[in-house]
């Protein structure tokens, strides 16, 4: 089996009887802008609102929550990933928040501050990251975000999918990049043991290799943040800011 074929039915099986709700729009918009203080989630979300311009890529959107964040201030957003199952429920959101939709019956839980914006300018395609010129033709798009997904990619991809999203990257537009680096617990080997067999099984990224896929696609670092977020269980992120 091939690492891509490997990558594909790894994901798949994290959906398998997964509800989308607990990582999808509701998560974002309600529960991390509303309800949770210094997490990495809400450093993105804070940050991603104000990179996010223009034409924007969400690369790896998952069931769309950081797509459904960024159209509020974009153009226009689109959502990438290579299931087909995040696709189809970021598509279901859509609906149900361009209806005013925001029933516990349709979302599992309750909303305490629906978004008061619209979701029109927002679409999802299913494409793999490393190989989006199947997808869209070169320099399309103001901003490109990579949040939390090159980690789930095999090592050998991890270059060949920031070298694409450069590719699509307007000259001057900014990609932004974030990924776990380590994790600080009482149970940290345990932590560390799940995350690299049981949720990103392809192993981490050190900052230096990072740099020099970004610095490969022929961008340049405007920003670097390395920092620790939560409380009991610490979760270390990179943040980069680069521009084409």
């Amino acid at each position: 089996m091939s690492s891509l074929e490997k990558n594909i039915q790894f994901e798949k099986r994290g959906w398998t009887g997964k509800l989308a709700v607990s990582s999808g729009p509701r998560y974002i918009l309600d529960t991390v802008l509303y309800h949770e203080e210094g997490t990495n989630a809400l450093y993105k979300a804070r940050r991603g609102l104000k990179l996010a311009k223009g034409k924007v890529l969400s690369v790896g959107c998952n069931c769309g929550g950081f797509s459904f964040l960024f159209c509020k201030v974009a153009n226009e957003v689109v959502g990438v990933d290579i299931l087909p199952e995040p696709i189809q429920w970021a598509r279901k959101f859509k609906e149900w928040i361009n209806a005013g939709d925001f029933s516990k019956e349709k979302w599992g839980e309750d909303w305490c501050h629906p978004p008061d914006w619209k979701a029109e300018n927002v679409s999802f395609v299913q494409g793999n990251a490393y190989n989006l010129q199947e997808i869209f033709d070169p320099e399309v798009f103001d901003t490109v975000f990579m949040l939390d997904c090159i980690e789930h990619f095999p090592q050998e991809y991890r270059g060949k999918a920031v070298q694409e999203a450069a590719r699509v990257l307007k000259k001057g537009g900014l990609l932004i990049l974030s990924t776990l680096l380590d994790v600080d617990s009482a149970s940290r080997e345990q932590w560390m043991d799940h995350i690299l067999h049981e949720v990103h099984p392809f192993g981490l990224s050190s900052p230096s290799l990072l740099e020099g896929y970004l610095n490969l696609a022929g961008l340049s670092i405007l920003e670097k943040n390395i920092d620790w977020f939560g409380k009991e269980h610490k979760i270390q992120m990179v943040f980069y800011v680069a521009k084409k």
